[in-house]
């Protein structure tokens, strides 16, 4: 493989490294986006759990079964709502940091790729050239031996 094609293959493989990096940043951005409004909304109807209060004639053991039970579901709820899901968010962040540091990376390698690019250009630019000079040369020799031995 020449010079251009290996070059072109690393900046296609890079593009598509790039791409797919892109991608997943945006996905686990919406879901973390998606996370936090359910988060929200949670937060704010979570108090429905404890609505209505009982009333004062249901008293006894039933009342505190269920009395329990509603708090017992309250905390699980305030727990969810408040712990899990910034757990959640926490390790989704985390991740979309870690997959920016790749992007990062492959766009340096994509920046250097271009370097190399502008590179391999001038010398392309400067072998035309210099392959322009040796004919004109050539053909003035030629020209100056058909002068000479004529």
């Amino acid at each position: 493989m020449d010079l251009w094609g290996a070059l072109n293959s690393a900046q296609s493989y890079i593009s598509g490294g790039i791409e797919g990096l892109e991608e997943k940043i945006r996905k686990l951005q919406k879901a973390n986006s998606d996370i936090s409004k359910e988060q929200g909304q949670g937060q704010r109807e979570i108090h429905i759990i404890q609505q209505p209060e009982l009333a004062n004639e249901w008293k006894g053991p039933r009342a505190n079964d269920f009395d329990d039970s509603r708090e017992a579901a309250y905390k699980d709820m305030e727990r969810v709502f408040s712990k899990d899901y910034d757990e959640y968010q926490e390790k989704i962040s985390s991740e979309i940091q870690r997959l920016q540091n790749q992007l990062n990376d492959l766009k340096m390698a994509m920046a250097f790729a271009s370097s190399i690019e502008d590179g391999l250009r001038a010398v392309d630019d400067t072998l035309e050239s210099a392959q322009k000079q040796l004919a004109s040369i050539g053909k003035d020799i030629e020209s100056l031996t058909r002068k000479v031995f004529s």
